[in-house]
C-alpha cells in the first residue's frame, strides 16, 4: 500500500556550505579525528552561521550542510536571511581558523550555493522513518553552484534571482 505524505510548495531560499578540499585537509587524521572535525564545523555554522537567522538545518550530507530559509515557517525576506547568513559565515571564517589553529586543527575554507524558488517541503520518506526535507530544483541547483566555486575559484555563488530579491539591500 502507498503511504501518503502530505507536503506542499513555497519559495524558499536553500544554501549549501562545504568544506573545501575536506578529503586532502584530513589526510592525516584518524577517523575518530575526522569526525570530531566535521562535528566541529558543523556546530560552527549552526551556532555561528544560523545564529539570530530564521533558517533550519536540513540536512548534514558528508562534509556539507543544507540550509532553508522561509520553510517550515514563511519569513519574507529568506533570501536576504541566507545572503547574509553567508556573509556572516566568511566574516567569521577567520576567527575560526586562527582558533582552530591554536588547537592543531587542520585549516579550513568553505564554499557556499544559494538559490531561491519554488520547491517541496514537507515529512518524507516512509511509515517507519520521517524526515522534514526540501526538494526540488530550488535545492539542486543550490547545491550545483556551491561545487560550481571550485571551477570559479571562488568562495560563494548566488543565482539571479537571490541577486534581484537582495541587491538593494546588499552592497556586491
Amino acid at each position: 500500500a502507498l503511504f501518503p505524505v502530505k507536503g506542499r510548495e513555497v519559495e524558499a531560499a536553500v544554501l549549501f556550505i562545504d568544506i573545501s578540499g575536506f578529503s586532502r585537509r584530513t589526510l592525516d587524521l584518524t577517523p575518530t579525528e575526522t569526525l570530531i572535525y566535521v562535528n566541529n564545523f558543523f556546530t560552527w555554522v549552526t551556532t555561528e552561521g544560523l545564529r539570530n537567522r530564521p533558517g533550519i538545518v536540513d540536512k548534514y550530507i558528508g562534509d556539507a550542510i543544507m540550509a532553508v530559509y522561509g520553510a517550515p515557517l514563511p519569513h519574507p525576506d529568506h533570501p536576504m536571511q541566507a545572503c547574509m547568513t553567508a556573509i556572516d559565515m566568511m566574516a567569521e571564517l577567520d576567527r575560526l581558523i586562527l582558533r582552530w589553529k591554536t588547537m592543531g586543527r587542520p585549516a579550513l575554507s568553505i564554499r557556499i550555493g544559494i538559490n531561491t524558488g519554488y520547491a517541496a517541503v514537507g515529512n518524507m520518506g516512509s511509515k517507519k522513518r520521517l524526515d522534514y526535507t526540501v526538494m526540488g530544483d530550488a535545492g539542486n541547483l543550490a547545491s550545483r553552484l556551491e561545487n560550481l566555486n571550485k571551477q570559479y575559484e571562488t568562495t560563494c555563488l548566488g543565482t539571479e534571482y537571490t541577486y534581484r530579491r537582495v541587491k538593494d539591500d546588499i552592497a556586491f
